[in-house]
């Protein structure tokens, strides 16, 4: 795997995810190989990435679905796919992306090869995105009750030989005091990719009386998901300190940075205590 494959996958460990879309412990799914596709590719070239999906001989027969979807990340970080009717982001791979078969069946022990194809626009650049949903029909399991399970395989392609920007901006930085202890002060920053690659950040805050004085620093580690253009990601920050701070204004200052330091955006809100 080129520089890139080894990189992305660094950033993506990240990402081994099995999202069950329903968790129901009883119920059989299946296995997948040859999932994620991470990469460097050129403009203009040709994709094609194989997998195979299968399940278990003790499982029962199923019904399987195929399809590109493009990629949504909550707050949290995770990774959700988004139909074609939510999905503008200017960096999708979904729509010159397809997998075949579209639909299959699989008797208990069975498997299934995937086909995922498609051509790199001429004017690609930084990274495009989509992900592979595989998913179950739904299984009725009783009166009135029925589920299914599903996963996602990543495909996150950087664009070789162009300019990957790595930019964000602070959406928003709210405070406030734990009402179970009010030592404890928490921030929320939410923070936007606004660049064209994915990346993982870290946040850091600093707490202010009005006289300048520090009273608490806190800062996260690497985010575990990287953020994914035109995606957001909350920071959770917590200022433990000493005793609880006398009424008045005080101010946090919270910056977001690359893993290497660089710093991407800062913003300082007040809090009234």
């Amino acid at each position: 795997m080129n520089r890139y494959g080894n990189t992305l996958l660094g950033y993506t460990a990240l990402i081994a995810i099995v999202a069950v879309f329903m968790a129901v412990p009883a119920l059989a799914g299946f296995w997948i190989s040859g999932g994620n596709l991470i990469n460097e590719v050129d403009p203009g070239q040709a994709i094609h990435h194989e997998m195979i999906v299968g399940i278990r001989e003790t499982d029962s027969p199923m019904d399987v679905g195929a399809e590109v979807v493009g990629v949504g990340q909550p707050l949290d970080g995770g990774i959700t796919g988004l139909d074609p009717e939510q999905d503008s982001s200017p960096y999708s791979a979904r729509e010159f992306l397809s997998v075949t078969p579209t639909s299959f069946h699989l008797e208990p022990g069975d498997s299934q090869n995937l086909i995922l194809e498609g051509v790199v626009p001429e004017d690609a650049e930084g990274g495009r995105y989509a992900l592979v949903r595989i998913c179950s029909s739904k299984e009725n399991l009783g009166e009135n009750v029925a589920v299914g399970v599903g996963s996602y395989v990543i495909v996150y392609l950087t664009i070789s030989g162009t300019e990957l920007i790595h930019t964000g901006e602070i959406e928003s930085v709210t405070s406030e005091v734990s009402s179970d202890d009010p030592e404890k002060v928490h921030a929320y920053a939410i923070f936007k990719n606004t660049g064209n690659h994915h990346f993982r950040a870290m946040a850091k805050s600093v707490l202010n009386d009005e006289d300048g004085e520090v009273l608490g620093t806190v800062s996260t580690p690497p985010s575990e998901f990287s953020i994914v253009p035109t995606c957001s990601l909350q920071f959770d920050l917590t200022f433990d300190l000493e005793e609880e701070p006398p009424h008045g204004t005080y101010y946090v200052e919270t910056t977001v940075s690359l893993e290497d330091g660089t710093v991407l955006d800062s913003d300082e809100t007040e809090l009234e205590l």
